[in-house]
């Protein structure tokens, strides 16, 4: 059984699933804008030309989509077509969006050195794949290193 219900500021809908045969889901609250944002009307889902399920169709929320908690791919990512993308990391000691100068994200032996963040908006994620994928390198040589000198 469903039903809708009407209250003084909700609509709440009950039942196994919600139809919707629009292209277009738009929700939008006027209080929410940035002032003297001249954008119109707000799609944050769409059904799309390629059969797909866009978010945040045309960039309609100045502000992005933000994903809180965890995030989970069970099939990966099967086919990646990333025009843009941008990455921000918090430290948890600061909140600050971090980037360590010229190597990457600040994955560094904390015991050897000093670790000095700069704050950044974007990271090339090539690169930082390139410096991780060296660290790891690094620590297996390491790693080989010391076996063979307990051996």
């Amino acid at each position: 059984m469903s039903d809708i219900r009407l209250t003084e500021q909700d609509v709440q809908l009950e039942g196994r699933r919600v139809i919707c045969s629009a292209y277009d889901v738009v929700l939008d609250n006027p209080a929410r804008r940035r002032p003297g944002d001249p954008r119109g009307v707000r799609r944050a889902l769409v059904h799309d030309f390629d059969d797909g399920l866009t978010l945040n169709w045309n960039q309609d929320y100045p502000g992005g989509v933000t994903i809180r908690g965890v995030v989970s791919l069970p099939e990966g990512i099967q086919d990646a077509r990333i025009a843009s993308l941008t990455l921000r990391l918090r430290s948890p000691r600061t909140g600050a969006v971090m980037r360590r100068p010229g190597r990457g994200l600040g994955l560094g032996d904390p015991l050897e050195e000093e670790i000095e963040y700069e704050t950044i908006t974007e990271i090339d994620v090539a690169d930082e794949l390139d410096w991780l994928r060296d660290q790891i390198l690094d620590l297996s040589s390491r790693v080989r290193a010391i076996e063979e000198s307990i051996a």
